[in-house]
């Protein structure tokens, strides 16, 4: 059996209050905040993990990373939430979701596109995993 290799970031946005951010990322253990200008406070933030999107907290508690990550955000910003990912290439994952600061999303995955051939062209492709 082969092991899943994934690695997730997002794109940079500002926050409402980058002090309580900083504290709330360091309760997800591999997710990492990083300032597009390290030395401006009022700089925007990107998350990265070298993993998939992290689901748990340093307590153990299960997290809703996109819900979460939107009573963060400042007013009128969005965060694109990606993450690829493979097994060996065997089977090769994308997703992305965007969260906007009111809680509204968007999801889109790779394996969207079997639904867009069939749309387009009337037929069905073999899927890249088999």
């Amino acid at each position: 059996m082969a092991d899943y290799t994934a690695c997730f970031r997002t794109n940079y946005f500002w926050t409402k209050d980058p002090s309580a951010f900083i504290a709330w990322v360091a309760t997800i253990p591999g997710l990492e905040a990083h300032r597009n200008d390290p030395h401006r406070e009022d700089s925007s933030f990107a998350l990265f993990c070298d993993g998939s999107e992290p689901q748990h907290t340093v307590d153990g508690d299960t997290i809703d990373l996109p819900s979460e990550l939107a009573k963060h955000l400042a007013d009128d910003q969005v965060a694109v939430l990606m993450e690829t990912g493979h097994a060996k290439l065997r089977y090769l994952v994308g997703t992305a979701q965007a969260v906007h600061a009111d809680g509204r999303t968007i999801f889109l995955s790779l394996c969207d596109i079997y639904q867009q051939v069939e749309r387009a062209f009337g037929i069905s492709a073999v899927r890249a995993e088999n």
